[in-house]
């Protein structure tokens, strides 16, 4: 069983629910919608869930994104009861698996010329100037709370001696 495809077999099935593209990320909300169509039976969400999803034009990509929280908070985009937003989930969670299963088209190699290519001299110190200033300030942000912190611990500790009783020792006699 292809999880791409519908399941069904006759002569319609290209009319009512046309190919989709192989990679999922570049489904169309309409593809969405159709690969969605094309399970309705026997499931838990209807022809209305449907609508409601197609109508915030999820692609692919949004659509591989889905959790139950997204389908279902109210008040929220989509709105959906819990059945239909875990039979929806299901199917994301096959498309997932099916993804992380099939192995990339291809890699490119790029040596390292032409990586140092993309990147001008330039433009890589001018990047790297501007994290430097960055980090400073967040290592002089980092040591003034240092010393914050050191203050409220000593006036923690000042308090906290200041507070205890203090013994009075009685002569004996």
């Amino acid at each position: 069983m292809s999880l791409l495809y519908p399941t069904r077999t006759d002569a319609t099935r290209e009319t009512l629910f046309p190919k989709f593209p192989n990679d999922v990320k570049q489904w169309s909300p309409d593809d969405v919608k159709y690969f969605l169509e094309s399970r309705m039976s026997g499931s838990d969400y209807n022809q209305t869930d449907i609508d409601k999803i197609r109508a915030k034009n999820l692609t692919g990509r949004a659509f591989l994104r889905l959790n139950e929280m997204k389908l279902m908070f109210k008040p929220g985009p989509f709105e959906l009861e819990f059945s239909p937003a875990e039979g929806i989930m299901e199917l994301v969670e096959k498309l997932k698996e099916k993804l992380e299963k099939t192995p990339p088209a291809s890699v490119e190699v790029v040596t390292t010329t032409e990586f140092n290519s993309l990147v001008t001299t330039t433009e890589f110190n001018s990047f790297s100037e501007k994290v430097s200033v960055e980090f400073e300030k967040m290592s002089v942000e980092l040591e003034k709370n240092r010393k914050d912190i050191d203050k409220v611990s000593a006036d923690f500790k000042k308090i906290r001696k200041d507070s205890q009783p203090q013994q009075t020792r009685y002569p004996q006699g």
